[in-house]
């Protein structure tokens, strides 16, 4: 095998080897980071749900 040949095997396996592990690495930072978002909005919408819902019942039990 000629040197060019061996060196370009070399830059291909390792670009993707480098590859697999950015992708690996981001793809957990990223599910991390979206699980997170999604906790924090669930928790603020359920909160505004709760508040909506005890201000309705006082409502009710005023109007009685």
């Amino acid at each position: 095998m000629r040197f060019l040949y061996k060196f370009t095997l070399l830059l291909s396996i390792l670009i993707f080897i480098s590859s697999t592990i950015q992708f690996f690495a981001a793809d957990r930072f990223f599910r991390s980071t979206t699980n997170s978002l999604f906790l924090t909005i669930n928790e603020k919408a359920a909160n505004n749900l709760r508040e909506a819902i005890s201000s309705y019942f006082k409502n009710i039990t005023h109007l009685v």
